[in-house]
């Protein structure tokens, strides 16, 4: 699946460029359109992928949303036409992919490459050694197999899976506690540790003991965060074009959130980085040109959309 990846990053690129040439044309609406494509390929690349292409898909709907934002300011653009953006946008976040889809999709994509004769190949560990000693990966395989892989490898990223998928569709002020395990995000879990199950300092000894299981879950660490970002940058993208359609029929921002409801959205929403369930998206409007969306996180970082009043642009020249 990687080379599909890489050519949903190459689609992403371009379709970027095209539709900022539509927008210096004054096509916006067809750049919009653009836009939406690349949100709507987002959730191809994440539908049955598995970590990489989600985080890939991630990246895709970032990019987008950056461009959505910058593309609502345009005057040009009517009411009407930001709330059909907003309804697709609407459409395609509700297509939203649980976390644990990917984390099965890696679970077993990881187990069939280390049940396979020539493994330590099929995980990209040889490549990985070859890079810096052509000569390096030779007797790799049975070295690692004196040192008990890839059994090992197995047995930790089994439970490391069966830890993660019991909190990790939760929002975060319903889930347990992290551990303090600095190779995998780990939950402690509620109550007695079940016999299907290891304490959370187990399961990280055992990562940490294991070359293979630390290679092939080098891209756990950041999933959970990524995924968390991806939810606020999600709300914050409705809620900006809420705004924007809201200035357009009032001629200013909303100074208020309850100004919002119910007309242009259902209900405030709640941020998905706060560990409350109390905990909303933030909005602050900083002056009568300019709307701050934020999503504050229980670790200091924010992920935040900012919008100003709507300006002409000069259309290019003929």
């Amino acid at each position: 699946m990687l080379p599909t990846v890489q050519q949903l990053r190459n689609f992403t690129r371009l379709t970027q460029c095209d539709a900022m040439r539509l927008e210096s044309e004054g096509r916006l609406f067809e750049a919009a359109e653009l836009y939406l494509a690349v949100l709507r390929s987002s959730e191809l690349s994440r539908r049955h992928g598995c970590v990489v292409q989600t985080l890939v898909g991630v990246a895709m709907y970032g990019v987008a949303t950056e461009r959505m934002v910058r593309w609502s300011e345009d005057s040009r653009i009517t009411a009407e036409e930001v709330r059909h953006v907003l309804k697709q946008v609407r459409a395609v976040n509700q297509n939203f992919q649980p976390s644990s889809n990917a984390l099965k999709n890696e679970y077993l994509s990881t187990i069939h490459s280390l049940s396979q004769a020539g493994w330590c190949k099929e995980t990209g560990l040889t490549e990985k050694y070859e890079k810096f000693e052509p000569y390096a990966s030779t007797g790799m395989e049975a070295f690692l197999w004196f040192m008990g892989e890839p059994e090992v490898a197995r047995r930790a990223v089994t439970h490391v899976l069966i830890n993660q998928l019991r909190e990790i569709d939760k929002p975060l002020s319903e889930r347990s506690l992290m551990a303090e395990t600095p190779t995998v995000g780990l939950f402690i879990p509620p109550g007695e540790i079940s016999s299907q199950s290891f304490p959370p300092a187990a399961i990280e000894r055992a990562v940490q003991r294991s070359t293979v299981a630390k290679y092939v879950m080098v891209s756990f660490s950041q999933f959970d965060l990524a995924i968390k970002r991806d939810r606020a940058r999600r709300v914050g993208l409705e809620l900006v074009l809420a705004a924007q359609i809201y200035f357009r029929e009032h001629g200013e921002f909303p100074a208020e959130t309850s100004a919002l409801l119910p007309d242009y959205i259902d209900s405030w929403p709640v941020d998905p980085l706060q560990s409350t369930a109390d905990g909303l998206m933030q909005y602050d409007c900083k002056s009568p040109t300019s709307v701050r969306i934020q999503s504050l996180g229980a670790w200091g970082f924010d992920v935040a959309l900012q919008t100003r009043t709507p300006a002409p642009k000069e259309p290019a020249a003929p």
